[in-house]
This record gives C-alpha cells, structure tokens and sequence, in this order.
C-alpha cells in the first residue's frame, strides 16, 4: 500500500514538473503594450486582428505584409498598424463594406491624419474629431512602418462621420498601404489593399485574415472579358465579315452557318461583358477616376466605350431592316463600323488589363509578363489572318464574278437571249455564247471551291489560336499574385 503511494506521489511530481514549465513561459513576459505573449501577437486572446496572411508568431512579422490589432481601452479603441512599406499605412472603418463611406486614419512619419472616402469613394482629408485621439507614435524602421494610436469609440458631439465603435456596431476593416505619401497625405494606394471578408466589432477580439480575396472579382472580371472579346466577338466578327459565301448549302439550327456562328457568339459576347462590367462596379464601388491612375483610367474609358458600342450595335441587329430595302446598305455599314471598332478597341483595353511593366500601374499586379505578349502577339495573328481572308476574297472570289451571267436553259432555246448582238443573230452565236457563260460559270464554280478550301482552313487555325490564346490569359489572370 505504501509502495502504491509512494508511486502515485512520484508520478504526480514528474507531471507537476512537465506541466509547471507550460504554465509558466505561457504568461511569463506578458507585454499588454505589444500585444500579447512575447513569442506571440495575441491575435484571438487579448487582442481583435486582421492581417495579410497569420502572422501569428512575432518572428514571422518580418514576412508579415500588414497586421492590424485593435482592443476596447477605457472608452477608446487601441489600434496598432503595421505594413511593409515606407510611405503610408491606412485604416478604413467601413459602413458600406467597401470604399464608400468609410472613415479613414492614415499613417506616415509625419503623423496621424483623419479622411473620409465619399459615398462614390474619392478621399478627402478632415480634420480630427478634438479629445478623439491619444497616445500616437509612428516609426518606420528597414522598410516597416508601424502606427499606434487610441481613438474614442464615441463622442456625443462629435461630426456624422466620426463613427460609433461601441459594442453591437459593426464595420468592414479596410487595409491600405503605399510607398510614397504627398507631404503625409496618402496618395492612392493602387492594388495595395484588402479588406475583412465581414464586418467586425471592435470590442470583440475576432482574428480576421485576408488570405488574398480581395481580387476575385477583378479577376473575374479579366475573365469574363477575355472569353468574351478575344474568344466570342473575335470569331463571332470573322464569321461575318468572310464566310457569308462559305457552306451555302448548310445550315446550323436552322440558319446559313455564318449567320448562326455570329449572332450565337456576338450574344455570348455582350452578356460576359455586361457581367463584366456589373462585377467591377461592384468592387470599385463606382467608376475608376483619373487619380487613379493612368492606365486604370484609360481601361475603364475604353471598356465603357466598348460596352456602349456591342449594346448599339445588339440595337441595330435587333432592328435592322430587311435585305433589298433602300435603309439595308446604310444597316450594313453602320453593323461592320461599330462592330469592327469594338472590336479593336477591346483588344486594346485588354492589352491595358494584362500590362505589368510598372507594378505601381497595373491593374491587378503580378500577371506574368508573358501573358501581355502573348495578347499582343494573338492581335496581330488576327490582323494576319483577316489580311489573308481579304486577300482570298479580291483575288480568288472576284476570278468569275467579273463575266457572271445567268446560266442559259440549253433545252428551251426560247429563253436564249441575245448575248452583246443584235436581233437576228445567228444559231451559231448562241451556241458560242452559251459555251462561254458555260465556261465562266466553270471558273467561278472553281475559284469559289479553291477558296472556300482555303477558308475553311484558315477559320480552323484561327479558331486554335483564339482558344489557346484565351486559355493562356485567363490563366494568366488566375495565378496573378495579389497584391
């Protein structure tokens, strides 16, 4: 009995003195002003975060591309910001869940400025609520800025826009960061920003993580517009323009070839690109402004346009008037014209979208730069091979047309017509002449077969290069790295 003691005392010791350790290196250097732990942020415990990615041990900061902490302090909230860059560090409290209406406290050396982003999300510097903010210190140390400062979560007599962060009210947390600031001003801050996926409460101490959402729906919409202007319209205007006399006596769900490729993809076209365009309104929150950017700007000016141009030219199509009619030629030019420039100006806006020479001008960041060249390169494979459909279609096609005539009954001779003779011609003219329109009608018969061979070929390389093309930037787009 003694015996069993004794070995249950032991037993107990050795786990008191495995236990003991834990218990003590887990609260020992417990640093309330650095955020938890001394080999932890104390995201979670004693403090409510957002960062890039985990960031959850102080040694991984290093690689740590920003961290947000926050914590209720006797009527105030208790913001630390950190971010790897030189320039400004932003926090947006956000009641829209985006840009719009979003009060904002900037970070520089220079201090702690307060702005506003507007419900259309441009941003203006305001003034600081008085008696709203304590205890600030910036620091910027090897390319690491770090901003800590206590805001009031109220102020009864405080502007509409000094937001209510007491308990039960919750905001969309939104992180921006830049390199370069305009005398302590942020300047915007391109593709370096985020934003919690929901809003949080900034009493509650909730771990939030970007991990890289926030360019979806950019990238969808790259997608959506690519498949639509280098896949669906790029064929969808080809078809049109060069096979009209291509299987003639074939049709595709109940209609000429040609006219059933064209409509089925100039259809597709224009609604990926309304979606497009719905999905990027979304996340900018409006419409892109000059400030913005230049190349930003130029892609929305051109992608409205382009947008505006398929929706006129889907109107004219629904509208247009009947073959034969005095109005159809008029149709017919208006239809190319707006349909061809489209086009065009598609390519170019997505050239736009792909280009990653200068980070700070992308539009998503990180597309590899083989991408861009290979979208250059499929533009002028798509000049080449319309070049060459030109070509067949004036030298080849027109070979016949220039003496086509009517093919002459040769079993009525009552329906013989006088072919550059008078009345009274003889029987033998007639036969001459019925030998030679047999002739031409032979020759556009042959030309009109060696060039649909030829066509037909090159409708199926060009097909192979809109679709390798088309996988090649959407891939591209998918894997960009997020800024």
């Amino acid at each position: 009995m003694k015996k069993t003691w004794s070995s249950l005392l032991f037993v107990s010791f050795i786990l008191s003195l495995m236990i003991l350790p834990l218990n003590v290196s887990g609260h020992a250097g417990h640093h309330p002003d650095n955020g938890g732990d001394s080999n932890d942020t104390g995201c979670g415990v004693d403090w409510g975060c957002f960062s890039h990615d985990t960031c959850e041990l102080e040694e991984d900061l290093k690689n740590c591309i920003f961290l947000f902490k926050w914590r209720q302090e006797d009527g105030a909230i208790h913001f630390i910001l950190r971010a790897m860059t030189s320039g400004y560090i932003a926090l947006g409290i956000s009641e829209s869940g985006g840009m719009a209406d979003s009060e904002v406290y900037s970070c520089s050396v220079e201090g702690v400025l307060r702005g506003w982003n507007s419900a259309r999300g441009a941003y203006k510097q305001i003034d600081v609520v008085p008696n709203s903010l304590s205890d600030q210190k910036v620091t910027s140390d090897d390319g690491v800025i770090i901003c800590e400062f206590k805001r009031a979560d109220y102020i009864s007599d405080s502007d509409e826009m000094f937001l209510d962060l007491r308990s039960g009210n919750n905001y969309t947390v939104l992180a921006a960061w830049y390199p370069e600031t305009d005398h302590g001003v942020p300047v915007y801050h391109k593709t370096n920003r985020t934003s919690t996926p929901g809003k949080v409460d900034f009493t509650q101490h909730t771990t939030n993580s970007a991990e890289g959402g926030g360019e979806f729906l950019p990238k969808l919409h790259g997608i959506l517009m690519t498949i639509a202007w280098f896949g669906f319209a790029a064929v969808g205007v080809t078809s049109s323009r060069y096979y009209k006399p291509i299987w003639p006596e074939t049709t595709l769900w109940g209609k000429p070839v040609w006219f059933s490729i064209h409509r089925t993809c100039m259809v597709s076209a224009l609604s990926s690109s309304l979606i497009a365009a719905v999905v990027i309104v979304i996340h900018v929150q409006g419409y892109i402004l000059p400030s913005e950017g230049n190349i930003r700007f130029l892609h929305a000016i051109f992608g409205t346009t382009v947008i505006v141009l398929a929706i006129c030219n889907a109107v004219m199509a629904v509208f247009r008037p009947h073959p034969g009619t005095p109005n159809r030629p008029i149709y017919n030019w208006a239809h190319w014209s707006v349909g061809t420039l489209g086009l065009y100006l598609a390519m170019a806006t997505i050239l736009l979208g792909v280009i990653d020479f200068n980070k700070e001008d992308s539009l998503l960041g990180g597309i590899p730069k083989p991408v861009f060249w290979v979208a250059a390169f499929f533009v002028m494979f798509h000049l080449i091979i319309w070049m060459s459909l030109q070509y067949i279609s004036i030298t080849i096609e027109s070979t016949g047309r220039d003496n086509d005539v009517p093919l002459v009954n040769e079993l009525d001779e009552s329906e013989k017509a006088p072919i550059n003779g008078s009345v009274g011609t003889s029987a033998d003219d007639y036969d001459d002449a019925f030998h030679i329109q047999l002739a031409d009608l032979t020759n556009f018969q042959q030309s009109t077969e060696k060039s649909s061979r030829m066509k037909q070929l090159l409708f199926w390389v060009y097909i192979t290069g809109v679709i390798i093309t088309v996988l090649v930037v959407v891939i591209g787009i998918i894997v960009a790295a997020e800024e």
